[in-house]
């Protein structure tokens, strides 16, 4: 049952992370042709709006996924699949009332939203994107369900779907726009339209995906909705909170920089080609490790609830899942921090390149900060302890507001403060949310084990990274010499050091004869 367990996870884990990386590949290959169609200016309509749509989006149904996903897995682990009928038709008219009330209240503020962030020329995005407010309600409610049943497949297709809709009918869109001669607001959004439809996209795979692989149950429903609606709200209504609250952070940056920018001396004009240039080429370039990450934490919950459920120990999965979470992001956050000129460069034109390479820079930490976040939340979640990290999101929000207001408003610092203040944030809440998990799920990690070794590695990499790019003629292509050389000393140093050992390797899928040929190399004793 334990290996069950495990390979559970791990298989789950590996399809997400496929969809995801994906995901994030053809957003990123998205936005280098969007950024060349409207610009830094336009990418700050797009990304205004898109920021706003991101909050309201987590404020309408991030608990409820997860709510759902705990009770499915829990109404599967005692074997009563009739009464997962009951949970999620419950929860579906939740999401769709929520879904239909937010994008309503979207479409109708659009002209309000875009004059509270002084931004006005965004409202035709806000307006765009409304709908899929709607559309990601239903897609997520269907996504929850199968969460819960273990089954990550229509997950990630879903996400694909919505991801290669958005890049093909954004292009699309934003061309004609171009080749029509109308004005960079109008054109970012024709863009952001394509994301309402390859939402709808989505939603409609979900809908068919629940009418054909849903198992049969085999026992009748002895649950009322009401309590259903009860119990879900005790679970979502918290983690709603506690992610809205973390969500405000992104708003804080769209409220407070452009504002902030202006008061020491930049244009409108100015302060919105900043902080769509930070948005667009530093976020999109942070956000990618998190593909690696985030399907450990979206997989785990289940399969932490369903153990607990069943009154096993629930410790070695907390610690397993931490310390993947941590060998993985420590190397990405380094990476970037090490390479960010030339990786963004690579991608991007080389004036918004340089702009944006310093705010890397200081963003790269927080990819290691947001990644064990996450991992905690679930934890946190899946053990019953889904309030506490509403304290944890508070204090780095509040950090965050006051941190991003002082230093973007210093002449020296400006548009530095944006990424500082985000590091800051992430820094306070893991700090607060780990002190709960070790406390109240009496799991404490291997200190020397979960970082501090991930951590000697990482910085390895990050030497032979910066040395073997220092060497290197300056082309297009040549940062991948000093990837890869980073790559394989973090390879090595991880086997090496004992970071990773034989019993990581087994859990993987074929990891038995994985095992015995890293044994043979002798990478592992």
């Amino acid at each position: 049952m334990k290996n069950q367990t495990k390979n559970t996870l791990t298989y789950g884990v590996i399809v997400l992370t496929a969809a995801n990386l994906l995901v994030k590949v053809i957003g990123l290959v998205f936005k280098i042709p969007i950024q060349g169609l409207i610009h830094d200016e336009g990418m700050g309509y797009f990304n205004v709006a898109y920021t706003i749509y991101s909050w309201l989006y987590l404020l309408s149904t991030a608990g409820l996924p997860v709510a759902l996903s705990v009770m499915i897995s829990g109404e599967r682990a005692k074997g009563e699949l009739g009464n997962t009928r009951t949970v999620f038709s419950t929860a579906l008219s939740v999401f769709a009332l929520i879904g239909a009330v937010g994008a309503l209240s979207m479409m109708i503020f659009a002209r309000d939203i875009a004059a509270f962030v002084e931004v006005e020329n965004a409202y035709l995005c806000a307006l765009a994107i409304s709908p899929t407010l709607f559309f990601i309600c239903i897609s997520s409610a269907v996504r929850g369900y199968f969460q819960g049943l273990g089954i990550m497949t229509v997950t990630a297709a879903s996400q694909v779907i919505e991801s290669v809709g958005k890049m093909a009918f954004g292009l699309l869109l934003a061309s004609y726009s171009v080749s029509q001669g109308h004005p960079l607001y109008v054109t970012a959004a024709f863009a952001i339209s394509g994301v309402s439809i390859g939402t709808f996209a989505s939603m409609i795979y979900c809908l068919v995906s629940k009418g054909v692989l849903s198992p049969k149950a085999t026992t009748e429903s002895n649950i009322r909705r009401s309590s259903v609606l009860k119990k879900l709200v005790s679970i979502a209504l918290p983690i709603t909170v506690s992610s809205s609250v973390m969500g405000l952070m992104n708003v804080i940056d769209t409220v407070i920089a452009p504002s902030r920018l202006q008061d020491i001396g930049y244009t409108a004009t100015q302060a919105t080609e900043i902080y769509g240039n930070y948005t667009t080429l530093a976020v999109s370039l942070f956000n990618m490790p998190t593909v690696l990450v985030y399907p450990i934490a979206y997989a785990v919950v289940p399969k932490l609830t369903e153990i607990l459920t069943l009154g096993k120990d629930g410790r070695g999965i907390i610690t397993s899942s931490i310390k993947t979470t941590s060998v993985i992001s420590l190397p990405c956050a380094v990476g970037l921090g090490v390479l960010s000129l030339p990786i963004l460069d690579l991608i991007f034109p080389e004036n918004s390149a340089l702009l944006a390479s310093p705010m890397l820079t200081m963003l790269a930490p927080s990819v290691f900060f947001c990644a064990v976040l996450g991992i905690t939340n679930s934890i946190l979640q899946a053990s019953g302890n889904e309030k506490l990290p509403i304290i944890s999101m508070i204090a780095g929000v509040l950090v965050k507001f006051l941190s991003s207001y002082i230093l973007i408003g210093v002449d020296g610092i400006g548009r530095f403060g944006i990424p500082a203040g985000t590091c800051l944030c992430y820094l306070t809440a893991i700090t607060l949310n780990f002190t709960f998990m070790c406390r109240k799920t009496k799991t404490v990690p291997n200190m020397l084990q979960v970082f501090v070794k991930p951590a000697l590695c990482a910085a390895l990499c990050g030497v032979a990274a910066y040395t073997v790019n220092g060497i290197m003629p300056n082309t297009s292509f040549s940062v991948f010499v000093p990837i890869v050389a980073a790559v394989l000393v973090y390879a090595l140093s991880i086997f090496k050091s004992g970071t990773i050992d034989a019993d990581d390797i087994i859990q993987l899928p074929k990891g038995e004869k994985l095992c015995t040929i890293l044994k043979r190399i002798k990478f592992i004793k």
